[in-house]
């Protein structure tokens, strides 16, 4: 491809790739890159302390919220372009019928179509791919917020509890749902 030849650009294949997530499973990243939490924990015991209770306490329940969001947002992707191309090729097909006047199978095809755009578009609906994908997001970003709290020992993670508080935390995160208004636990 013309972007490999040139330096500091990716090939075209990998952009792609890159840029259509919704045909791959979903990817969750660390909270903290690795490499960097490792920089951290040689700087101090305590910090060494709370990132590997951290590791142990909440990166599992996030990456899980994390991935499921992903999930749900790349199904509501889909399922949206589904519907943009079932629209653009009943476009299509109704230009058609008025190119080919005598033809009235295409009248048939356009109302078939309709119908089928119609009765998916309930199905997604059932399916709450978007409600799903924004109560995992608030989810996933609670628990990232808790772990900076946690770290920088902010309130309520500032006294010797702080172990206990956060599992109690995690506890009510992983059984919230931001699409009832429980999306503040704390």
């Amino acid at each position: 491809m013309w972007a490999a030849a040139v330096p500091g650009r990716e090939p075209a294949i990998k952009l792609f790739k890159r840029l259509t997530p919704i045909f791959r499973g979903p990817v969750s990243w660390p909270i903290v890159d690795p490499d960097r939490r490792n920089e951290f924990m040689r700087t101090t015991d305590a910090l060494t302390t709370d990132l590997e209770f951290l590791a142990v306490a909440l990166e599992p329940t996030f990456g899980t919220c994390d991935t499921e969001a992903l999930r749900e947002q790349n199904r509501y992707r889909r399922q949206q372009l589904v519907v943009l191309a079932g629209g653009v090729t009943g476009a299509v097909v109704g230009a058609l019928e008025a190119v080919f006047a005598k033809a009235v199978w295409l009248g048939a095809l356009v109302a078939l179509l309709a119908l089928l755009s119609v009765v998916y578009a309930q199905a997604m609906r059932k399916r709450r791919a978007l409600e799903q994908y924004v109560d995992y997001r608030v989810r996933a970003e609670r628990l990232r917020s808790l772990y900076f709290q946690y770290v920088t020992r902010v309130e309520p993670f500032g006294d010797d509890d702080r172990q206990d508080r956060l599992k109690a935390e995690v506890a009510v995160v992983k059984t919230q749902n931001a699409a009832s208004g429980n999306g503040n636990p704390a």
